[in-house]
């Protein structure tokens, strides 16, 4: 599927900069940070449409209100969050670097769009549940245990995690996921079939 010029482009184009410019603006993202994210979401625009731009910044909106969340008290447990200038490109291209390639792959290769847009909607399920579970569940998570030794570990270290967190996360994979069914229940296997 080329790329072809058409108006939803050109808006898609003119919000991408606009998220850019606010993103480093507010200090959520360095400058190489905002440019990275801001051709992914042009390439995943142009490979998967609505829904593909709609799953990415759903993860992006959402990552960055947990990231800000009582932030003050996250800082109790990595004082380096209070000294951010904002995500880099690296972590950037960590949580949508998938898509993206996957949306170049998709523009070479459109006879498999389907397979490739799942695989986006995966990575970013995943990115989305990660970056909930980790940022919420410090806040909220009550007792926490180390994934490894399933033993009692402190807030906030990596590999140790919560009920409360896993659950939070377990949400935000859901919240892809119906993006990417356009809210279709039949493809949930768990719901009744018509």
């Amino acid at each position: 599927m080329p790329i072809t010029l058409s108006p939803s482009l050109f808006i898609i184009v003119v919000l991408l900069i606009a998220m850019m410019v606010i993103c480093v603006w507010a200090r959520k993202l360095t400058v190489p940070a905002s440019i990275t994210a801001g051709l992914i979401g042009l390439f995943v625009f142009a490979a998967f449409g609505e829904t593909g731009i709609l799953m990415l910044v759903t993860f992006f909106i959402l990552g960055v209100l947990a990231t800000a969340h009582k932030k003050q008290l996250k800082a109790g447990y990595h004082p380096e969050i209070t000294d951010s200038m904002g995500r880099n490109a690296g972590q950037v291209f960590a949580n949508g670097g998938v898509a993206g390639l996957l949306a170049i792959l998709t523009l070479v290769d459109h006879h498999h769009s389907d397979l490739y847009i799942l695989m986006v909607a995966a990575s970013l399920a995943s990115a989305l549940a990660d970056t909930l579970s980790s940022e919420l569940g410090m806040v909220y998570g009550r007792r926490f245990y180390n994934i490894l030794t399933f033993k009692k570990d402190a807030n906030g270290l990596d590999g140790v995690i919560s009920l409360e967190g896993t659950l939070i996360g377990a949400c935000g994979a859901c919240i892809i996921a119906l993006i990417y069914t356009g809210f279709d229940k039949k493809v949930f296997w768990l719901l009744p079939q018509e």
